[in-house]
């Protein structure tokens, strides 16, 4: 059965749309945090209309692999798309890190960790594990989402000392016999 997106769902918070035009860092943490559970429940029941209904008509909608969807409605064609097939099944959960900073009264920046769990997975692997970037923008049923950005987060720690050095002196060599000369770096 497809999700209402205009209910409340189970385990999702109300929020009391009374306050001030400016949020506190609370409410704006719990905004970020209604939105995500809002958006696993949708995910988790495959409706690709009541997931797509949590982002503006113009949002901009970028996924790990570089997909990039320009509209709400494009968002919930891709998204049915996958859950009819390759996501069937499929469970999108959250670590409890959320973090949102207000940029102006009715538009926010959001980060926060979001990983997919195919049907077998019991536990998000490292290589599935992701990061987003949101652009959040306040409207009358709440924050919607105008910007998403999703990566793989798989962090590289620069080397130091000898490894460094032959990195650089191998990308001076590549630089020279491309006819290029490499901008050292300050590093």
């Amino acid at each position: 059965t497809r999700m209402d997106s205009g209910k409340r769902l189970a385990g999702c918070a109300a929020i009391d749309r009374s306050e001030e035009r400016h949020m506190s860092d609370a409410d704006l943490q719990a905004g970020g945090r209604n939105l995500t559970c809002l958006m696993a429940a949708a995910w988790n029941q495959h409706d690709g209309e009541a997931y797509a209904s949590l982002f503006t008509d113009d949002c901009v909608y970028i996924a790990y692999d570089g997909t990039w969807l320009r509209s709400r409605e494009a968002n919930a064609r891709q998204h049915s798309k996958l859950f009819d097939s390759v996501l069937k099944g499929s469970r999108l959960v959250f670590e409890p890190e959320i973090r949102v900073v207000g940029l102006a009264p009715d538009i926010a920046i959001m980060h926060a960790f979001g990983s997919v769990l195919l049907p077998w997975q019991a536990e998000v692997s490292a290589g599935r594990r992701s990061i987003q970037t949101y652009v959040l923008v306040r409207a009358a049923a709440g924050w919607r989402i105008r910007s998403f950005h999703n990566a793989r987060y798989r962090p590289r720690q620069l080397p130091g000392g000898i490894l460094l050095g032959l990195i650089e002196a191998w990308m001076e060599l590549r630089a020279q016999l491309a006819g290029r000369r490499r901008v050292k770096s300050s590093v």
